[in-house]
């Protein structure tokens, strides 16, 4: 361009308009390219929000699943215990016997004993 042109825009009365839309413009881009990244950052928040909200559900959903899981086993443990103490107690119930036993053997020894040297002599 030559000198002449750019005294004759700078002159005019269009450069205002043409400046002033050259500004509205760039404006309204950095307005709306704002409101597409705000747009977009909303969107993303929505959707980890869902995603939490999914994990979280899954989350409830084993916590309950091993509860339930827990309380069988607890059960469970409860019936062995119960099933340890009868077979202790049969147990003890032996060791007496046997001791009765083995006592009463000892008895029988000692009479058969005097038996036989009485019988002897």
């Amino acid at each position: 361009m030559n000198k002449r042109m750019i005294q004759t825009l700078l002159n005019s009365s269009t450069l205002p308009l043409v400046v002033s839309s050259v500004l509205t413009a760039i404006v309204t881009y950095l307005v709306a390219r704002h409101n597409n990244k705000k747009e977009l950052m909303i969107t993303d928040r929505q959707q980890i929000s869902q995603e939490n909200q999914q994990i979280r559900q899954e989350l409830r959903q084993e916590m309950d699943k091993l509860r339930e899981e827990l309380h069988v086993w607890r059960n469970r443990c409860m019936e062995l215990e119960t099933i340890v103490q009868e077979w202790r107690d049969k147990y003890t119930t032996l060791v007496v016997e046997r001791q009765q036993l083995e006592f009463r053997v000892k008895e029988l020894e000692t009479e058969l004993k005097t038996y036989m040297q009485a019988r002897i002599s």
